[in-house]
């Protein structure tokens, strides 16, 4: 379930997702590991975001599982409409999968 959103973009995005039950996000989610692509590898492996993410110009997306106690509660996604890779450094997001209520 999405907490937040950046842009109205992201929330269609994100429900497109969620309509064909596949995307970086949800990918990420159900096999614990990260998503990373480019455009091109994010229309051929999603060609149902295809159309959105030609129009709103998404360059690249990182989506990161975020596991508490060992289990999925949700994804970090980070989309970019500059650059054509997202590679966060690894200590930046740590704090943020560490975090406790």
């Amino acid at each position: 379930m999405p907490l937040a959103w950046t842009s109205p973009w992201v929330r269609v995005l994100d429900d497109q997702q969620c309509q064909h039950r596949d995307g970086p996000g949800l990918r990420a989610l159900h096999t614990q590991l990260v998503v990373t692509c480019g455009r091109a590898d994010l229309r051929t492996r999603w060609p149902a975001l295809s159309r959105t993410v030609t129009d709103v110009r998404v360059r690249a997306v990182h989506a990161e599982p975020l596991p508490v106690n060992h289990q999925p509660v949700g994804v970090l996604a980070l989309y970019s409409t500059t650059h054509t890779t997202v590679d966060p450094v690894p200590e930046r997001l740590t704090a943020v999968k560490d975090a406790r209520p």
